[in-house]
């Protein structure tokens, strides 16, 4: 069995309102579909879409207020060895990066081509941000299971993929790109990683690039998370496993690994957990300069789940603050017909958001998967069903105070669901989250403090729970049934893939059929 939690918190339970009177919707008139993996963008009252397949890319335009598309562009001029990397917003331009291993000069190259917005054309063939010699390492181009036969899956021209990391400050004016040399060494307790490091200007110049090899073996450090900050420094959280323990073991102590540009080495910063077994954790780096740390917790190692949330806050290598959040015993027992319970499950933390009175609202969700492997006909096959349950948000004031959490009722089982595929949304509002999710139809009048009746699969009603910012209350409604919107039957939604629009608007392209896709936009009127 494989678990894999994910959570979001609130505090104060209040009124209930359903029906689909508090937003309206409406689907365009359909055009043909347009294959590959999708990215959007929104501005200037128009949505720019971008489909990459393996052999060609697509960009679309779309007039959000109208619905219409504007134009489209067909570009195959790509090398059939391209590997496409990174689509991105960055300081208001808009990028495909892309890399093309060198075979006869065995060199790694990495490229990008801009895309103007307001034509959806792109501006350049191609222009070169940097080689390196030899090759990177990435996700394999192949693997092999052998249960009762040999399974092989591959990528096409069995290329290496998905070779750099990246990751853009908080005011969107440095961009790092990061990849990770191949292993030396075969046992993880001899060899040390070797990672290099390149950052970019605003204007994708190179500020500086450097590689440099990790302050401990493969065996004792596993990296947990990456961020950048304002002055371009790369922050490196890391669990540190001691004395011979192994990884995925409770026992390690967490740092923070800092590489500046006019360094060789990496600076640390332990970070005081209080004591406490922590389980996930989520670095972030803010437009005032501060690198924070959060993680949920566990008392002993004994316990089966989470207790609380910590945080904290590292300026200049140093900890200003480091602060514990018990959950609240209402919140642990919220439905009344379970047992009574201090913890709440293996949790993930999804998202922080840094608001202008600088308080702090964290998102997360309650989720677990199941793998399953068997064989059809000398084939080994696995199924993977995906169990998403109540999202949890938190809110700390600017005194370090817990000041409300919210448990919002939710349950969904998806099998063969790509787990990359977030179960919940959150759209901004002026005043309130508005956290859209599929839910099964029955729950239209359930109390909050019931547990709701599971949804099988992704067809459902598509409701929002209101949160208001300050206070923590929340109600639900529901917008419409996926089984039938307009007379389109069973329709499936990405909540990776959603546009915000404005502060209570989202638009969608869904499948009509299999020829053709339209746009749903959906405005919340409350």
């Amino acid at each position: 069995m494989v678990k894999n939690y994910v959570l979001i918190i609130f505090f104060i339970l209040t009124e209930y309102s359903f029906g689909f009177s508090q937003s309206d919707f409406k689907v365009s008139t359909p055009y043909p579909s347009v294959y590959g993996t999708p990215y959007y963008f929104s501005r200037d009252n128009s949505i720019l879409a971008v489909k990459i397949s393996p052999s060609e890319v697509n960009i679309q335009k779309f007039n959000i207020q109208s619905q219409a598309q504007i134009c489209q562009e067909k570009y195959n001029d790509f090398s059939e060895f391209t590997q496409f990397e990174y689509v991105v917003e960055y300081n208001k331009r808009y990028f495909i990066i892309y890399s093309l291993w060198d075979k006869q000069n065995q060199y790694e190259q990495l490229f990008y081509r801009e895309i103007d917005f307001a034509s959806g054309k792109f501006i350049n063939t191609g222009t070169l941000i940097f080689r390196i010699e030899g090759k990177v390492a990435g996700n394999a181009p192949y693997q092999f299971n052998w249960t009762f036969g040999l399974y092989v899956t591959f990528n096409s021209n069995f290329q290496t993929t998905n070779k750099f990391l990246f990751s853009i400050s908080a005011d969107s004016k440095k961009l790092l790109i990061g990849y990770k040399r191949p292993s030396k060494e075969k046992r993880d307790k001899l060899n040390y990683d070797i990672y290099g490091y390149c950052l970019l200007d605003e204007n994708l110049k190179i500020e500086w690039d450097k590689e440099i090899e990790m302050p401990y073996s493969e065996a004792a450090l596993e990296i947990r998370d990456n961020a950048i900050d304002i002055n371009g420094n790369v922050n490196i959280l890391s669990a540190v496993y001691e004395n011979g323990a192994k990884k995925g073991s409770d026992l390690f102590r967490i740092e923070l690994l800092k590489l500046k540009k006019n360094t060789d080495n990496f600076e640390i910063t332990k970070i005081d957990t209080k004591s406490k077994i922590i389980f996930s954790m989520f670095l972030t780096c803010n437009e005032k300069g501060q690198t924070w740390c959060f993680a949920f917790y566990r008392d002993h190692f004994s316990d089966i789940g989470h207790k609380g949330l910590l945080t904290a806050k590292i300026i200049e290598n140093e900890i200003s603050n480091t602060s514990i959040y018990e959950f609240p015993k209402e919140i642990l027992n919220q439905y009344k017909n379970t047992d009574e319970t201090d913890y709440i499950e293996d949790a993930e933390i999804n998202n922080i958001e840094f608001n202008e009175d600088e308080s702090i609202t964290l998102f997360g969700g309650q989720s677990f998967y199941l793998t399953e492997t068997y064989v059809t006909y000398g084939m080994a096959r696995t199924k993977n069903t995906f169990y998403f349950s109540d999202i949890l948000v938190m809110k700390i004031n600017p005194e370090n105070k817990l000041k409300w959490m919210a448990r919002l009722p939710k349950s969904q089982k998806v099998i063969y669901s790509n787990s990359a595929m977030p179960s919940y949304r959150v759209i901004q509002g002026e005043n309130k989250y508005w956290v859209i999710f599929i839910d099964h139809p029955k729950n239209k009048d359930i109390a909050f403090d019931k547990e709701p009746k599971s949804l099988k699969g992704l067809i459902g009603v598509l409701s929002a729970f209101r949160l208001d910012k300050e206070s923590g209350n929340y109600d639900k409604i529901q917008i419409f049934d996926t089984k039938n919107i307009d007379g389109i039957k069973k329709v499936k939604l990405n909540f990776g893939k959603l546009i915000e629009t404005n502060k209570r608007e989202f638009v969608t392209e869904i499948f009509t059929n299999e020829n053709t896709q339209a746009l749903l936009k959906v405005n919340f009127n409350k």
